[in-house]
């Protein structure tokens, strides 16, 4: 889920780094695709967990995203105003991620 995170929080500022961010995706794409088949052992299921791992991990991806878009916003603008507006995103996506924590964790 890191590669995703960087490859959505930066793409914002740089497009080029989505462009490497595919090719990261393709390229763990065909080795997790080896390493799946050939290399791993068959293991139990688990219920989702891995899942609800991923789940939070993307989460804290979108409260670094808020946090960097609101610096952004905040140093590109001579205004505070673009800042301020984008500031109660923050809120949310934290209420959300421990709203999602207590119902599902």
């Amino acid at each position: 889920t890191i590669n995703a995170v960087v490859g959505i929080v930066f793409s914002t500022l740089s497009p080029p780094i989505a462009l490497l961010a595919g090719i990261d995706f393709v390229i763990c794409h065909v080795m997790f695709g080896y390493v799946l088949v050939f290399a791993e052992t068959k293991k139990n299921d688990l219920g989702g967990m891995f899942w609800v791992k991923q789940m939070q991990h993307m989460r804290v991806g979108l409260l670094i995203y808020c946090v960097l878009m609101v610096g952004v916003l905040a140093a590109r603008s001579s205004d505070p105003v673009p800042a301020l507006l984008a500031l109660p995103t923050l809120l949310f996506v934290s209420w959300s991620y421990f709203r999602f924590d207590a119902k599902i964790c």
